[in-house]
């Protein structure tokens, strides 16, 4: 069988590889414009973004981020967003407790595939390598999973309006629906706790449930093509 390689008019070719990886095969021009008479080849590994921009014929830039956004892609299932709140009160307010101003520990949320997932740190800096704890909230649950509710919806996820929808996580309401399993001292309700800590200044970071993951791991879990 004939390489299409070979052909005159063929001045390169990109090979996918079983491993997921690109490789990119042009041949060498001579001084004077034209391909040497040995075909001379090069071949170098590529990435993902290098494809999609040849292919497209246009470069990629995020833009400027928002504060609190740490990174931000594509892939086949969307766009996706990462984005940080540091250690700061907030007010929700809970079915069957009314509004609470609490202090929360640092928070990472993440936009992928349409949903959302929120995780807490006992750190007061982000690392990737720091495990990730179950966020303090009746309306995660155990997967970092925010539920919504059908009075809103969920947002679209859009990396250049997510502090807008971090804002809407705390101004919608919080149901009971997925109040266990947040809490070291009330395992049933972390609304209990929750009460415990209105208007305090700091979380206490030591009654966080920590999940068997580095938040790093699970960031490239939900932004990587296996889900």
């Amino acid at each position: 069988m004939t390489d299409l390689f070979d052909s005159p008019h063929i001045t390169g070719a990109l090979y996918f590889t079983d491993q997921g990886h690109y490789l990119f095969k042009y041949k060498a021009l001579n001084p004077w414009g034209s391909h040497a008479e040995e075909n001379h080849t090069i071949t170098k590994s590529i990435r993902e973004p290098e494809v999609a921009a040849a292919f497209s014929h246009i470069g990629s830039d995020s833009g400027y981020l928002q504060e609190g956004v740490i990174r931000v892609g594509n892939n086949s299932k969307g766009a996706w967003f990462v984005f940080i709140r540091k250690p700061a009160k907030c007010s929700i307010e809970v079915a069957d407790t009314g509004k609470i101003t609490m202090p929360a520990p640092l928070l990472v949320f993440i936009g992928a595939a349409g949903s959302y997932y929120v995780f807490a740190l006992a750190k007061k800096t982000f690392s990737p390598d720091a495990t990730a704890y179950q966020a303090p909230f009746p309306n995660v649950n155990s997967t970092g999973w925010i539920c919504w509710g059908s009075e809103n919806g969920t947002p679209k996820v859009i990396p250049g309006k997510a502090s807008q929808v971090v804002d809407l996580f705390f101004k919608s309401p919080f149901n009971n629906d997925l109040k266990n399993g947040k809490s070291k001292k009330f395992t049933d309700d972390i609304n209990k706790q929750l009460a415990l800590v209105n208007g305090l200044d700091q979380y206490p970071t030591k009654d966080l449930v920590a999940t068997r993951y580095s938040i790093g791991g699970i960031i490239e879990d939900h932004i990587q093509e296996r889900r």
